[in-house]
């Protein structure tokens, strides 16, 4: 059940930076989303992840900036991607996190995101 109370976008936070056990990226978010918006995971997509997370990341980066790291001469995140179906989708779920994950402890202006809930994935 879907707790009103809850800000289910820390996850997002606690998740890129690692503070969850990262088994399956694309599942792990699934379940995160899933979560946050009351549904089962199956029934959530990579689109559903990316309109997740981008409005998050677009909060404190500058579109310029995020763009120009999906430039092909960019290797800031090419380590930690798979070649899928949708490359694209994969490079924007990747970039978010790791803009998420870089952010230095800089959260959003009073967000509280607490601690990682094992609840929702394993704890690293």
């Amino acid at each position: 059940m879907l707790n009103p109370e809850e800000n289910y976008d820390r996850h997002i936070y606690l998740y890129a930076k690692h503070w969850y056990k990262v088994t399956d990226r694309y599942n792990d978010l699934k379940i995160i989303v899933a979560k946050r918006c009351g549904l089962d995971a199956e029934h959530v997509s990579k689109e559903d992840i990316i309109q997740v997370i981008l409005p998050i990341v677009e909060k404190y980066v500058k579109l310029s900036e995020f763009v120009i790291n999906l430039l092909p001469s960019n290797t800031r995140f090419r380590d930690n991607l798979t070649i899928e179906d949708n490359l694209l989708n994969e490079c924007l779920i990747t970039l978010s996190l790791t803009e998420i994950k870089d952010s230095s402890g800089n959260y959003l202006p009073g967000m509280n995101i607490g601690d990682p809930d094992p609840n929702i994935l394993p704890l690293k």
